[in-house]
C-alpha cells in the first residue's frame, strides 16, 4: 500500500513538474493539477522553481480572508474585534508558504499587496509575506512600509510592519 502511495505521489510530482518546465500541450485545469478528491500536492513556482506543498483551496481561502480583514480593519477597535482579526491571522499565516510556492506573491508582487490604501488587509497579507520571507523585502517595500505604519491608525497593521521591518535588519 505505502509503495502504491509513494509511486502515484512521484508520477504526480513528476508530470506536474515536466509540465510546468515545458509549454503545455493543454491549459491547466483544477482537475489537471489537482485530481477530484485529492487535498493537496506538490507543486513548483512557475516563476522561480522552487517546490512544495500546495493545498487546494489555499488562495480562495486567503482571497477571501482580506475581504474580511479589510472590513474588520476598518470598524472600531474592540477586544472581540482584535480577537477576529488574530484568527484570521492564524489562518493565513501557515497559508504563506504553500502562496509562495503557487506563485502569488511573483504573478502579485509585494509591491501590488502594498500599493492599495483602501485595503488594509490586503497590506497586512503582504506584511506577514515579509515577516515569514524577509531575505524578500526590497527598499522599496521598505519605504512603503515605514509609510504605511507611520500613517495608519490600525494598530494591528502598524505592529506587524514594525514586527516585519525589526524581523528585516
Amino acid at each position: 500500500m505505502f509503495k502504491k502511495i509513494l509511486f502515484s505521489t512521484l508520477l504526480s510530482i513528476l508530470s506536474y513538474s515536466a509540465s510546468s518546465a515545458q509549454e503545455p500541450k493543454e491549459p491547466f485545469t483544477p482537475e489537471g493539477v489537482l485530481a477530484e478528491g485529492v487535498d493537496s500536492t506538490a507543486s513548483t513556482n512557475p516563476y522561480t522553481g522552487e517546490s512544495g506543498q500546495a493545498r487546494k483551496g489555499t488562495v480562495a481561502a486567503t482571497l477571501n480572508n482580506v475581504a474580511l480583514l479589510n472590513n474588520l480593519l476598518y470598524e472600531k477597535a474592540s477586544p472581540e474585534n482584535e480577537l477576529k482579526i488574530q484568527k484570521i491571522i492564524d489562518a493565513i499565516t501557515p497559508l504563506i508558504p504553500s502562496l509562495r510556492v503557487i506563485g502569488v506573491f511573483d504573478l502579485f508582487t509585494v509591491d501590488e499587496w502594498l500599493s492599495t490604501d483602501d485595503q488594509p488587509g490586503r497590506i497586512l497579507v503582504a506584511t506577514l509575506y515579509i515577516q515569514q520571507y524577509p531575505q524578500n523585502i526590497t527598499p522599496k517595500n521598505k519605504q512603503r512600509l515605514l509609510q504605511i505604519r507611520n500613517t495608519t491608525k490600525i494598530k494591528i497593521l502598524s505592529n506587524a510592519i514594525t514586527k516585519a521591518l525589526i524581523d528585516h535588519k
